[in-house]
């Protein structure tokens, strides 16, 4: 990498027209970029995070864009390549440079990124996604263009298509409960320039806040105030449900907000809770009618269907939730 610097240097001292000037700034921070990717052995998450981060917004500063034009335009007007071609080389392996027949093309060699990153994680899950596009600021961060678009007759025209667009935002939403930190900044950027998922209408809120008067939901703060102040009442009288309470007796005093309420396997409602104070925890209530038609608190444990990670993403994205006092038990 050192040996093409050099030779990089030498060709913008003979660039044919003189219009291109190396951004010394620039290129460092590049050239640092990929030397961090390039060190042998893995590369810890958060530097991994931190180095998709800065490629990010190298790609998208106007100072790199500027650069590779005017490397386009003596190239075009000498008929000579070498130069432009070597920037384009020496950018790599963290960013991809494309020259099409009207413009260039700059984005993040997410295939990159994604070989550097171990497999299970929110970071590959991510990268693997990226792969087929993202947006940061309303602009593409690939240099090829997203799968849900396809160009025209210009390379400085592209159509979307609104159907894909539609489903990848969709995509990017799921994921997103799994991402963290810059990645689930970029997955809402991207879900944002996409159209996908807007803010609730008044009448969807509306229709979110009535959850908080289902008899249901309501028996949870019941039961647990109940167990807290010593009473069994509305409490199933199994041994198995104290200890799920005693191991959690640090939460039950916390408000919760619903993130969901669905019928039971067994019977009356499974409910989705997490905590306000400390939501690093996603709970699972089970509220079950009996024959004389009074609801009891059969469990209350930790849900399994979420990792860490995913637990600390919906709890960035529901954050405002968590805020609001009223709406929650």
């Amino acid at each position: 990498m050192r040996l093409l610097t050099v030779t990089v240097a030498a060709f913008a001292l003979t660039s044919a027209h003189g219009s291109f000037q190396e951004d010394a700034a620039l290129w460092g921070n590049i050239d640092a970029i990929n030397e961090a990717l390039e060190v042998p052995g893995a590369i810890q998450d958060s530097e991994l995070e931190r180095l998709f981060q800065n490629a990010v917004e190298t790609v998208l500063s106007a100072d790199l864009h500027n650069q590779i034009e005017d490397l386009r335009g003596d190239a075009f007007a000498s008929d000579d390549f070498s130069v432009v071609d070597a920037y384009v080389e020496r950018a790599l392996p963290s960013i991809k440079i494309m020259l099409l027949g009207e413009s260039n093309s700059i984005g993040v060699n997410v295939e990159y990124f994604l070989g550097l990153a171990a497999p299970g994680t929110g970071a590959y899950d991510f990268f693997d996604l990226a792969l087929d596009g993202f947006y940061v600021n309303g602009f593409s961060g690939t240099a090829e263009l997203p799968v849900w678009m396809e160009r025209g007759a210009s390379s400085f025209q592209a159509v979307t298509d609104s159907e894909i667009a539609g489903a990848y935002a969709e995509i990017w939403q799921v994921m997103s409960i799994g991402f963290q930190g810059y990645y689930l900044y970029v997955a809402e950027q991207t879900i944002n320039s996409l159209g996908g998922v807007p803010d609730l209408s008044d009448s969807e809120l509306l229709a979110y806040y009535q959850v908080y008067s289902d008899p249901f939901v309501i028996h949870v703060r019941t039961a647990l105030n109940n167990y807290l102040s010593g009473s069994d009442e509305g409490l199933y009288s199994a041994s198995s449900l104290s200890e799920q309470l005693e191991t959690f007796r640090e939460y039950l005093s916390h408000r919760f907000v619903v993130l969901s309420i669905d019928p039971a396997g067994m019977g009356g409602y499974s409910i989705l809770l997490i905590s306000e104070e400390k939501p690093d925890r996603i709970f699972e209530a089970w509220v079950y009618t009996l024959s004389s038609g009074d609801l009891e608190l059969r469990e209350f444990s930790e849900s399994d269907q979420f990792s860490g990670s995913e637990v600390a993403g919906i709890a960035e994205r529901y954050r405002s939730f968590l805020a609001d006092r009223e709406h929650s038990i």
